[in-house]
């Protein structure tokens, strides 16, 4: 059977795929199994004996448990349902923003986000991004990614920078020369911060903040960044994932020292 097939397989039936997650925790007995669910022996006999047959679960001590195959097994299907529930939640966002600027390896692992939401905000004076920023204040990290300007921006990251966070900031290079140009004393004074790092990149068609508590990410639509949209997420799961996303820009960015 191919992974496609048995992934199909497990999902036509409620009690085959219950049985893996139980099992993912720790071994069971048939007695256990049935008070699990609520059910006769005879009802979920067969079901086991399925499993069985094709090498997901064995008995082992009296116990049915996971095989190898059966824990591989049980782990894709719920990074699956985890994917398909998020991009049912929010089919607008990840069907019409450009995901493009998102790595391979990272879009497979969507499932982390776990359970994200959306901050929107359709009035023109107040945007989405803006008031994730606003989300800063008490974080005891921060690493963020700016393709976009904001005159109140250079105060808030530089009052944070003051209070020794340790704080990494990408800026676009058409971003950073308006810094550079309009805000001389405010980057000088960043830059004397042994906490705080800046690095400049060409081009990042995303905006992100991945602080010690959340994560946040806003995507272009068309030609335009969306400010008013940000995808949030407080899982443990999420952060480690926008960590790995700015470590990915990163890598192509140029630091600024002082």
């Amino acid at each position: 059977m191919s992974s496609s097939s048995l992934l199909d397989y497990l999902a036509s039936s409620r009690v085959r795929k219950n049985v893996l997650y139980r099992l993912l925790e720790g071994s069971l007995s048939l007695k256990e199994l049935c008070g699990a669910f609520n059910t006769s022996p005879s009802s979920i006999i067969p079901r086991l004996k399925e499993l069985e047959s094709i090498g997901l679960i064995c008995k082992e001590d009296g116990k049915y448990c996971l095989t190898f195959t059966g824990v591989e097994a049980a782990k894709k299907l719920i990074q699956t349902e985890r994917v398909f529930g998020l991009l049912e939640r929010y089919p607008d966002f990840f069907n019409v923003h450009d995901l493009s600027v998102v790595p391979e390896n990272l879009l497979d692992r969507l499932d982390v986000l776990g359970e994200c939401r959306l901050v929107q905000n359709s009035l023109d004076s107040v945007n989405a991004t803006w008031e994730v920023v606003e989300r800063l204040e008490g974080s005891s990290s921060l690493a963020g990614i700016s393709p976009m300007f904001d005159s109140r921006l250079p105060g808030i990251i530089l009052s944070i920078a003051r209070r020794g966070t340790p704080l990494s900031i990408i800026l676009t290079r058409s971003i950073y020369e308006k810094v550079a140009s309009g805000y001389k004393n405010d980057l000088r004074e960043f830059l004397s911060c042994e906490n705080a790092r800046l690095y400049v990149i060409g081009e990042a068609r995303l905006a992100l903040v991945v602080t010690d508590s959340f994560l946040a990410l806003s995507l272009f639509k068309g030609d335009g960044f969306d400010a008013q949209t940000s995808l949030m997420s407080r899982e443990k799961s999420a952060l480690k994932w926008g960590e790995e996303l700015f470590e990915y820009y990163k890598q192509g960015a140029m630091e600024i020292k002082p």
